[in-house]
């Protein structure tokens, strides 16, 4: 299984790539040691900023999580890790509308 990391890290790559076109292709089973740790450090930037959310993603993840367990939200399974990814998935898209 992908860490998290790594995936940030080659979709890091992939922007990179498409966003410069540039600039000479940038694979990642292609990419040097350097270069894939230059990607890392990327990755853990944005982990980094992820670490402390927003007021704006900490009430999305509450309000996924009360309907979940109060209004008969189809994501909730019963499960708590896997219910804890319909919260996460709620958060994160909190951060990407700018919460």
């Amino acid at each position: 299984m992908t860490s998290m990391r790594e995936k940030i890290a080659r979709a890091i790559c992939t922007y990179m790539e498409a966003g410069f076109p540039t600039r000479v292709q940038m694979e990642w089973g292609e990419l040097s040691a350097p270069a894939r740790a230059a990607m890392f450090a990327r990755a853990d930037a944005v982990l980094d900023a992820l670490m402390e959310p927003t007021s704006g993603m900490e009430l999305a993840g509450g309000l996924k999580y009360e309907a979940m367990w109060f209004e008969n939200d189809d994501a909730f399974t019963g499960v708590i890790f896997t219910d804890m990814g319909a919260i996460f998935r709620a958060m994160i898209q909190a951060a990407r509308d700018g919460a």
